[in-house]
């Protein structure tokens, strides 16, 4: 379930292009539903349908129902992105740029 909430048309999806808004939301919810049926989760499936993947819930969580980009979502995003990034290198590093350098050194080739 979190990749459905990061989707956006604006954003590529691996392999597919961009998809549109409703084309993400038809493939989350299938996807959603054909894991509960696989799993025998009928119940759970029932829940997340009720509450998360019927239309008028879609809207309130998921980054596609809107047509830009949330500054707010992105943002939060990004510093959950660092705190775990701190938390992994906690002790190693005293400052942002360190941390940046040692991504680079572990991203980028040469």
């Amino acid at each position: 379930m979190q990749i459905h909430t990061a989707q956006h048309p604006l954003i590529p999806f691996p392999l597919n292009g961009y998809l549109t808004a409703n084309a993400i939301y038809l493939r989350a919810a299938a996807e959603m539903y054909d894991f509960c049926e696989a799993e025998d989760l009928a119940e759970a499936w029932a829940y997340l349908w009720e509450h998360w993947y019927r239309p008028a819930r879609w809207i309130l969580w998921a980054r596609s129902s809107c047509a830009e980009i949330s500054f707010w979502r992105t943002t939060m995003g990004i510093e959950r992105h660092w705190r775990l990034i701190k938390a992994e290198l906690k002790g190693q590093l005293i400052s942002v740029g360190g941390a940046m350098v040692h991504l680079a050194k572990k991203t980028v080739p040469g």
